[in-house]
């Protein structure tokens, strides 16, 4: 590797003191706390997004117009959609996990 990087010091060593958080410096508790907040967020997003997608396919024998079926098509990508999100927001592993 040639070359100065920002995060070295004179002698190419990593210089710490650039950095702008410390491992020591971090609220791993309301990280966790972040981590269900986000998980409670995507059950809430999937849920109204499943809500929205049966409430619009339950008019279909009711609701008449010429843009309907342009309506109805556009609420799958949101179900799909909320799903999505679901599977990001829970990606995070239960437990933390540590370096050895």
């Amino acid at each position: 590797m040639s070359g100065r990087s920002e995060f070295a010091d004179a002698d190419g060593l990593i210089d710490a003191s650039v950095f702008p958080c410390r491992s020591q410096d971090l609220d791993v508790e309301r990280l966790e706390d972040q981590v269900v907040f986000c998980r409670q967020t995507a059950v809430v997003v999937v849920r109204a997004a499943d809500d929205a997608h049966h409430a619009w396919v339950g008019t279909g024998a009711h609701y008449q117009a010429p843009e309907a079926g342009q309506l109805y098509r556009t609420m799958g990508p949101v179900r799909s959609e909320g799903e999505r999100e679901r599977a990001v927001l829970f990606a995070a592993p239960e437990e933390p996990t540590t370096c050895t």
